[in-house]
């Protein structure tokens, strides 16, 4: 039974998988950034909508960004979660390149440098008692 399961298995399913993982890297690291200054509940609420708007940025922001200074600012400092997403590559069996999973984990790498000094800054400024 679990011979039919692997018959139709490919490397292009494991570099979307991989995407995937470094898209909740990403996530996880505004987690982390926020999770000193909010709830739970702000927290996840927060971080949806940071998803979505990573979702939305190049169809939305990336067209008005010539004209408008807070666009242009939020679609540079808004993650684009659009580049991790390859579903349509793995459903209509396309190849996925290497140079394209490196590209994605150099954004990765570089996105998560920010985000992660930045939240060594703000736990330094963050009194515990």
């Amino acid at each position: 039974v679990l011979a039919q399961y692997w018959k139709d298995f490919s490397a292009e399913l494991i570099k979307g998988m991989f995407l995937i993982l470094l898209c909740m890297s990403v996530l996880s690291g505004f987690t982390v950034l926020l999770s000193d200054y909010v709830g739970k509940d702000s927290n996840l609420i927060i971080t949806f909508s940071i998803f979505i708007l990573g979702l939305l940025s190049d169809r939305y922001m990336g067209s008005v960004q010539d004209s408008n200074v807070v666009a242009q600012t939020l679609y540079r400092f808004t993650p684009n979660f659009h580049i991790y997403l390859v579903s349509d590559t793995i459903v209509f069996q396309r190849y996925i390149p290497m140079s394209y999973l490196f590209n994605s984990v150099m954004y990765t790498v570089m996105f998560l440098s920010g985000l992660f000094a930045l939240s060594i800054v703000l736990f330094d400024r963050k009194e515990i008692a």
